[in-house]
């Protein structure tokens, strides 16, 4: 029994030091991909194609309007043969801008997809720099707690680990995108 009671005043310290040191740290990693600065790019980014992208739109859909109202117009003015020809250019110009969007909302998304990919392929890295450096033994994402105390939380060091870390990632959208 003395023996039990010497190993646990012997331990004692041992644990005492292993509290101070949290095993385990909190990670909320949709903020993280939220916060950092390339993320922040990556919104912007995605803000400017949507922007560009609409105006194209409205502004397509602007002149297609306008070139259907004189064609109306001038349809009681014309042979219908060449009625019939302006008609059928029209209809294929109206397909042809149709897929253009078609194509270049695909674009827009395949480039959106491959920069979230690429802003998260570099997290594990970030991650696991911090797991060593504050000698954790796991980072768990918040999402997947139920309950934790908020001073295992390191979400901010981790952004700010990441911005320090990976702040070389750019999200330059292809330029034909950015058309009006």
């Amino acid at each position: 029994m003395l023996l039990l009671a010497c190993a646990a005043c012997l331990a004692a310290p041992a644990q005492a030091q292993d509290a101070a040191r949290p095993m385990i740290l909190v990670v909320d990693r949709a903020k993280l991909q939220e916060n950092t600065s390339a993320a922040r790019q990556l919104i912007a980014a995605e803000t400017a194609l949507r922007e560009a992208l609409q105006a194209r739109a409205a502004r397509v859909k602007s002149e297609l309007e306008a070139e259907e109202r004189a064609l109306t117009d001038a349809r009681d003015a014309m042979p219908p043969e060449e009625f019939a020809r302006r008609g059928s250019a029209f209809d294929q110009r109206v397909r042809l801008e149709r897929r253009e969007a078609q194509e270049r909302g695909d674009r827009v998304v395949q480039f959106l997809e491959e920069s979230r990919r690429l802003l998260v392929a570099r997290l594990p890295e970030v991650l696991e720099e911090m797991r060593v450096a504050r000698g954790a033994a796991v980072i768990i994402d918040a999402a997947d707690v139920a309950a934790y105390d908020a001073d295992l939380d390191v979400t901010a060091d981790a952004v700010a680990l990441f911005d320090e870390r990976v702040g070389e990632i750019s999200f330059e959208p292809p330029a034909f995108l950015l058309k009006r």
